[in-house]
């Protein structure tokens, strides 16, 4: 049982269009605040269409714009809930959860608590009621509809002039005809749905409290892609065995890959559709994972924003094309042999310790980044250990620090091992590759860095 170790750019996420963003963003040198707000919860962001180059977001009890520097209250009072349709901070809303961009003008908002849909006009500030009895919940169809809770909206990609809602406490997806303000239930799904996005083809990915499934458009069929909502965690790996802890937003990253806030385990998380898998996503060198009750996320060119409790986290990607060295191991190993939380704990001391071994093979040409932490995971019997270096370039990896680690890791590979307590033997030693060498030497673009 000897050794197989890479030399490799820092690791690939995922291919195509959502692998580049993911790279880019998993690489982030520091992650910064974006806005901090005087108030509580960053229901849901949108690129502004009435003033480009802004977020419009919701903030409590009211619907805010920022360019990052300066923020403008639209319509309501964040700190005071309410039912009043006025004119921009006279307007009172309870919850506004979710809303529409339906003309740069016009943003219909998802008032949750007063149970309704209202509309605010732009160029003026004044809210009017827009679809639902506000003020009353229940569950009507029709030019007198009513919602219980209406949570999130989005517009329809197959139908001009539709609107999607969810119906929380009713357990619905609501279809609304803008231009006549009628609702008709779309679908009935399950027990308290809270957000959704659409994918190309319509089917609408939907999550509840702690699981994420799948609303086929055509047929109306429910599936459940991952979590229960009986049981919550924090597992990542096949969509089987993942777990969720209140997710919130969810983003589409490709037509194949979507981002969760998953809030109350304080993460983001990627589902990959095509490979069944779920993974945690981190930014950062050392990595940053865990954010503060995150409910909202919005992908805006070369940023991510992600709603924190009081605060909008922007992550930045730099378009260097920078790129990282890392050393990877890969070891034989039953993943369900180290999944409980001392295992979890030993190995990633065990890694930390072999810093040692590969600072002897790095000797002057790399060293360890400060404050960095090895990336562990497991998958399909194989675990892999993942070492930062400090060593940054752009292109292909320099020729002379190219040739001088793959001698080193070849011949100093195997110190690499590991001690798991349950296992006997205890050591494991890294996997030897095909040819019988101890390491390759390869890379991987990652794309632009971030900052």
């Amino acid at each position: 049982m000897n050794a197989l170790l890479f030399l490799v750019v820092t690791f690939c996420l995922a291919q195509g269009e959502a692998a580049s963003i993911l790279e880019s963003l998993s690489h982030a040198d520091n992650v910064v605040d974006y806005i901090s707000t005087a108030y509580e919860t960053i229901y849901h962001m949108e690129e502004d269409e009435y003033i480009p180059g802004n977020i419009l977001f919701t903030d409590s009890n009211s619907l805010k714009t920022t360019d990052g520097n300066t923020t403008t209250v639209i319509a309501g009072n964040a700190a005071v809930k309410g039912y009043i349709e006025g004119i921009g901070e006279e307007s009172r809303f309870a919850a506004l959860t979710g809303f529409v961009q339906i003309s740069p003008n016009e943003v219909i908002v998802a008032d949750a608590v007063n149970h309704c849909l209202r509309l605010v006009d732009r160029s003026t500030g004044e809210t009017q009621p827009f679809v639902g009895t506000c003020g009353k919940e229940g569950n009507a169809d029709g030019a007198t509809a009513q919602f219980n809770m209406p949570w999130s909206i989005i517009k329809d990609n197959q139908v001009p002039d539709h609107l999607l809602v969810i119906d929380r406490i009713n357990g619905l997806v609501r279809s609304v005809l803008v231009n006549d303000r009628l609702v008709s239930t779309y679908a009935s799904v399950m027990d308290k749905p809270k957000n959704l996005v659409q994918l190309d083809n319509g089917d609408l990915i939907i999550t509840s409290d702690h699981a994420v499934s799948s609303l086929d458009y055509s047929l109306h069929n429910l599936t459940l892609l991952a979590g229960t909502n009986e049981t919550y965690g924090s597992d990542d790996g096949d969509f089987s065995s993942t777990r969720f802890f209140h997710p919130a937003a969810v983003i589409k990253l490709s037509d194949s890959k979507l981002m969760i806030a998953d809030k109350a385990n304080g993460k983001l998380r990627v589902m990959d559709l095509k490979t069944r898998q779920t993974t945690t996503f981190c930014t950062g060198m050392p990595a940053k994972c865990d954010f503060y009750d995150p409910r909202s996320l919005l992908l805006d060119g070369d940023e991510l924003l992600v709603g924190e409790q009081g605060k909008i986290i922007r992550i930045d990607r730099d378009l260097t094309g920078k790129k990282q060295l890392v050393l990877i191991a890969e070891y034989d190993v039953e993943c369900s042999s180290i999944s409980d939380a001392m295992s979890q704990s030993s190995l990633q001391s065990v890694s930390n310790n072999n810093y040692r071994q590969i600072e002897e093979i790095c000797q002057t040409d790399c060293k360890r980044p400060t404050g960095a932490e090895p990336l562990i995971s497991c998958r399909a019997k194989t675990l892999t250990i993942k070492w930062p270096t400090d060593v940054e370039f752009k292109g292909d990896i320099p020729a002379d620090i190219q040739k001088k680690l793959s001698e080193r890791l070849s011949a100093k590979g195997s110190m690499l091992q590991i001690f798991l307590m349950h296992r006997i033997p205890p050591v494991v030693y890294p996997r030897l590759n095909k040819d019988g060498a101890y390491a390759i030497v390869g890379t991987m673009n990652i794309g632009p860095d971030v900052y």
